[in-house]
């Protein structure tokens, strides 16, 4: 009998064992989640980035030169050719420097490979639910195989099941350990999420950027935003200049290459200033806190609660699994015995 309500205990144990795995599941699949939404933030800032480089670099290189060709035409109104290669040596310089501001938007983040870490971090979890399931329900079986056994008084399946009761005695205990450590690393981290993500962050990564998008504190000038300002005011220059170019050049010059080259590089400013209406949101500091709280507090609300659960249970069932063990052998030689 005693046998028996220490199996329907142990079960029990296995059981909150059980619901605690699945419960950290939930929770990493929610953070996991919002890890994703924060990657897709950090592809936004590289490809936009990457755009705004070329409309405003390699693409206008060809544009800008058969321009300056054809102001090279010789014309009589000297003052108007002043103004428009003063205008092409604007918008010349401004194109330069609004590549310049994207490189430095695109180069902090070109070794930060969110993607890849959240696929392995789901692959590391689905691993871990797996295993995780597996083993309380192989210790579950061996609960309900010992209370089948002691019903039934069978003298070898006791025998059988005091073996496979001390190999999870010892599962147990070593899981109980783990997940201590576990619980006790992730109760620290999510003392202050914040800072154990900058100190784990890519050592490349400017700590001062990090630490504003994670706390979203804007007493303090961040990288990003700076070269975003100086690549709007690069863009308004430019566009400013192609205006004057696009109203001036034709009336002095009748170069058929002189529209297909406005023509373009009204296009290629055109799609700067789509770029960069979407790096402002995605540079945007409260996006990406938003992204990095609801990931930190699935991890460290329901998650730390869940892993909790789990060591309890393990505990809870490495104390049962040693008592059927003495038990379960005891009443192996009583039966003998009789």
């Amino acid at each position: 009998i005693t046998l028996m309500i220490l199996s329907v205990l142990c079960c029990g144990a296995i059981g909150v064992g059980l619901f605690g795995n699945d419960d950290l599941h939930n929770a990493m699949l929610q953070s996991i989640q919002a890890g994703n939404q924060l990657a897709a933030l950090v592809n936004t800032v590289k490809n936009q980035s990457s755009i705004l480089e070329e409309a405003m670099g390699s693409r206008a290189r060809a544009p800008l030169a058969r321009l300056a060709d054809a102001l090279d035409a010789p014309v009589a109104n000297q003052t108007a050719l002043g103004t428009l290669l003063r205008a092409l040596s604007a918008l010349r310089n401004n194109a330069s420097a609004a590549a310049s501001a994207a490189d430095n938007l695109r180069r902090p983040l070109a070794a930060l490979n969110l993607d890849a870490f959240m696929k392995r971090a789901w692959v590391w979890e689905a691993a871990r639910w797996a295993g995780g399931m597996a083993g309380w329900c192989c210790g579950g079986a061996v609960c309900v195989a010992l209370l089948a056994a002691a019903a039934r008084r069978s003298r070898r399946a006791l025998l059988l099941l005091c073996v496979g009761a001390l190999g999870a005695l010892v599962v147990c205990w070593l899981a109980g350990a783990v997940l201590a450590a576990a619980a006790v690393a992730a109760a620290d981290a999510c003392q202050e999420p914040a800072a154990a993500l900058a100190h784990h962050a890519p050592h490349n990564l400017p700590q001062d950027m990090v630490h504003y998008y994670l706390s979203c504190k804007v007493s303090r000038e961040n990288v990003l935003t700076a070269e975003l300002r100086n690549a709007q005011r690069a863009v308004v220059a430019v566009r400013q200049a192609l205006a004057v170019l696009a109203r001036g050049a034709p009336q002095l010059f009748n170069d058929p290459g002189l529209q297909p080259a406005l023509g373009a590089l009204g296009a290629g400013t055109g799609e700067a200033e789509r770029a960069l209406v979407a790096l402002s949101g995605a540079l945007e500091c409260r996006m990406a806190r938003a992204y990095f709280v609801a990931a930190a507090r699935a991890a460290c609300d329901a998650g730390l609660q869940a892993l909790s659960l789990q060591l309890l249970a393990a505990v809870a069932a490495g104390f049962l699994f040693t008592a059927i063990v003495l038990v379960d052998s005891h009443a192996w030689i009583y039966i003998n015995t009789k």
